[in-house]
């Protein structure tokens, strides 16, 4: 069966998968070798299509802006504060 790999460099890549548990895939890499690893790691995780995997990779980016405009606010908030001093 196919499954989507996704990069922590927004790559996404297609494997022909082997083998799947509830937390591990084995598939055949680029030169037809075996391996073995989580289907969610801090560098890659593994999705049933394309569109899975850019929806996944699209969302960890939109949390990365929320998390920076949260941080910009706060900052916002502390250069507020001191100029109140």
């Amino acid at each position: 069966m196919k499954k989507f790999r996704t990069f922590s460099n927004h790559n996404i890549q297609e494997y022909e998968v082997i083998k799947e548990t509830e937390k591990q895939i084995v598939y055949l890499n680029e030169r037809g070798r075996e391996m073995r690893e989580a289907k969610i790691s801090d560098w890659s995780s593994w999705h049933d299509t394309k569109s899975d995997a850019k929806d996944y990779l699209t969302t960890r980016e939109l949390q990365k802006v929320k998390n920076y405009s949260d941080q910009i606010e706060y900052c916002k908030s502390v250069i507020e504060k001191i100029k109140l001093l």
